[in-house]
């Protein structure tokens, strides 16, 4: 869902661009409510996917004993380059006008497309228990061997218990 929803992202950057050049240059209203409906467009193909991609993912990416630092950490992140976003808006206005700023967005929608293609996984009719396991595969922290662990713990205990008896005689 997600690749059709950076695709639908990219054109409707790129739509609305055109018919808000459009629109400034020619005195037809077509291109003034043509740019309301790519506007509306964009919003709506934003929420499928690309906006949410990174808190749908991020509660399988994580291992469970850090998981909850991490996808704040991760929200974080996104609220900072969002609000980034928000206070470059106008400057880019001013500088690129309104259809160069969403010619800007889409430009750089397409070169990101190529790397969310090859790094993030299509998960549409995939079971839950391969997702896990391929993104188990991917995390960089795994949970201990807790066998192992219990060994160790038993292997101590014993070595308590003769230190003890030595001691004794």
């Amino acid at each position: 869902m997600y690749k059709i929803s950076i695709i639908c992202s990219i054109l409707g950057c790129l739509l609305f661009s055109l018919f808000s050049f459009l629109k400034d240059h020619h005195t037809e209203d077509v291109y003034g409510w043509l740019t309301l409906v790519s506007a509306c467009f964009i919003v709506t193909t934003v929420q499928l996917g690309v906006q949410n991609l990174p808190f749908i993912f991020s509660g399988e990416l994580f291992p469970a004993d850090i998981r909850v630092i991490c996808k704040s950490s991760t929200r974080a992140f996104i609220t900072l380059l969002l609000l980034g976003i928000l206070k470059l808006f106008p400057l880019f206005v001013n500088w690129m006008t309104l259809s160069g700023t969403f010619l800007l967005y889409g430009c750089i929608l397409t070169l990101l497309c190529p790397i969310l293609y090859f790094i993030v996984p299509e998960t549409k009719g995939v079971e839950l228990e391969k997702m896990h396991t391929f993104f188990r595969k991917a995390t960089v922290i795994d949970p201990p061997d807790m066998n192992q662990i219990e060994d160790e713990v038993k292997a101590r205990h014993h070595m308590e218990i003769q230190f003890k008896t030595n001691l004794k005689i």
